[in-house]
């Protein structure tokens, strides 16, 4: 390897490389930080969010059955005439309701009390003596059933008045033979029993807890904290509405942020919301990135180190000869090995980049702009009719197939006007091919004077030409068809015999093919000529 002879305030590039390699480094560590961090925080969130999804629709599933069968069971006694007659009935004939709220309760461990209360103050129930002065019509779950007659109320959690337990009441009214509301019966179950299940933690998250909101009034009936029973949601909970019957949401609870899951339970008519403190699913999230990008960081700075010393060995010196070889070449010279006779600028980059400039400048630019030129003119010309200068019959082919497809997908419209020149053989005969040709073009060029910018005008073949109007009824289309016909036929073609025209219109209706269109244009052209020449028909 040959030593450069280094010119005064020379700026070394190993010094500039060293720099720029730590500088991409510790950019390339910053960008890399910043998107896995983000990522693997995403990841976490979303993780959280499936969690609490699966926690979430599992306490439903587990709401959901546990309390419609406590519903059915009080649409079912409701309808049974020894309850919804109690009132009218002797202690004796009472017996057997108190009999099937015994078989009841004991069908099943998660009803604590089947019970029902009756205008007249009465309370039919087993086991229980209310205190003096009860009067059921006063209860929560009474007043529940009223408000929802004719259904069952979706549940109210209350304190029993002896024991001050929590329970949670499903009830319906009770309607006598003559439709009258006599009564209500109601269905108690366990509060803590409901609680404890759905809101056992999820693993290393404490703070998971599932509460349950009624959908028409918002207010909390079931939740492990009772500060919140029988409020409404709406005066604790920010940033949350329930529009969806399933969703993640996040929210704040008294100033704590929260991450959740909500689903309904529409045959309750219930919210079932599980939660987890953010603070406690972010905490070991920026404790695992905090480590991850102090390892991340060390191992960019050992690549970094390994990259920098790999590049002054294998790239630096060879971008000195590189430059000195492309230097020579630029100036069609022969190679020399000997380079100790050039003159070397003040950065070797500054060299390879000034010749590499000048190389594409000069050779490679001009290169690139004449096959631009080319690629153009060959582009017109694969579209174009070399004589007449109007697009070929490919070209317009294809603007008829878009125009095609437009009219379908819009239920739009557009005609076409194919046109040939009256007795054209015989002016080709009479006159030769030289002065056929001058008329064609000077028909070309009068159909371009005459259409539209939106009309395109190409030739079909021979001495016939096709103009497509877009967005244009068959009236529009003979209007401009008959200009077209009326300014050939007054126009000095430089010989004793009058040029005319003679065309066919098709307009564009649902149902019909671009083949059809043609066709009908064509038959139309047919006619005119048929007719005597010199017209247009549609």
């Amino acid at each position: 390897m040959r030593v450069l002879n280094k010119p005064k305030k020379f700026k070394s590039l190993r010094v500039i490389l060293f720099k720029n390699i730590t500088l991409i480094f510790i950019s390339l560590f910053l960008l890399l930080s910043i998107y896995i961090s983000k990522t693997l925080y995403d990841n976490g969130i979303e993780s959280i969010y499936t969690t609490l999804e699966e926690r979430n629709k599992a306490d439903k599933y587990y709401i959901e059955s546990y309390f419609t069968k406590i519903h059915n069971a009080v649409k079912i006694l409701s309808k049974i005439d020894v309850i919804k007659n109690a009132i009218y009935l002797s202690d004796n004939q009472k017996q057997f309701a108190l009999k099937l709220f015994k078989y009841t309760e004991d069908s099943d461990p998660d009803i604590n009390y089947v019970y029902a209360g009756y205008i007249d103050g009465s309370l039919l129930i087993n086991n229980y003596t209310p205190p003096k002065g009860y009067n059921p019509m006063i209860r929560p779950w009474y007043i529940a059933a009223i408000k929802s007659f004719p259904n069952v109320s979706n549940g109210i959690p209350y304190q029993e008045i002896k024991t001050k337990e929590w329970l949670i009441s499903i009830s319906k009214t009770l309607v006598d033979n003559n439709g009258k509301i006599v009564g209500v019966i109601a269905i108690d179950s366990d509060f803590s029993k409901i609680t404890s299940k759905i809101n056992k933690y999820i693993k290393n998250y404490k703070s998971t807890n599932s509460f349950i909101i009624k959908e028409d009034t918002g207010e909390i009936i079931i939740t492990p904290n009772n500060h919140f029973l029988r409020k409404k949601y709406y005066n604790y909970i920010n940033n949350i509405n329930f529009v969806y019957d399933h969703k993640k949401i996040s929210f704040t609870l008294n100033g704590d942020p929260k991450l959740g899951y909500y689903s309904k339970i529409p045959i309750l008519g219930w919210i079932i919301v599980t939660s987890v403190s953010k603070k406690e699913v972010i905490t070991p999230i920026y404790n695992r990135l905090i480590i991850l990008n102090i390892t991340f960081l060390i191992m960019i700075i050992l690549f970094g180190w390994f990259l920098s010393k790999s590049f002054m060995k294998k790239i630096i010196n060879p971008l000195i000869i590189l430059n000195d070889k492309l230097l020579q070449i630029t100036q069609n010279k022969k190679i020399d090995i000997k380079l100790n006779t050039f003159e070397y600028p003040n950065n070797e980059i500054g060299i390879i980049a000034k010749e590499l400039e000048k190389l594409t400048t000069t050779e490679l630019y001009k290169k690139n702009k004449e096959l631009e030129k080319i690629n153009q003119k060959l582009q017109k010309l694969s579209i174009t009719d070399c004589l007449t200068k109007l697009y070929n019959r490919g070209k317009i082919e294809k603007d008829l197939t878009n125009e095609y497809n437009k009219a379908i997908r819009y239920n739009d419209t557009f005609s076409i006007i194919l046109f040939d020149i009256d007795n054209f053989k015989i002016i080709n005969d009479t006159y030769g091919h030289q002065m056929g040709d001058k008329i064609l073009i000077e028909i070309a060029n009068l159909t371009k004077e005459t259409i539209r910018n939106t009309d395109i005008a190409a030739r079909w073949g021979g001495e016939e030409f096709l103009i497509l109007c877009p967005k244009t009824n068959i009236n529009s289309a003979f209007n401009l068809a008959e200009r077209l016909r009326k300014k050939i036929e007054s126009h000095d073609f430089s010989i004793d015999k009058r040029i005319t025209i003679s065309g066919g219109i098709a307009e564009f209706k649902k149902g019909l093919t671009i083949d059809e269109m043609l066709k009908q244009a064509d038959d139309n052209l047919y006619k005119a000529k048929k007719e005597g020449k010199n017209r247009v028909i549609f």
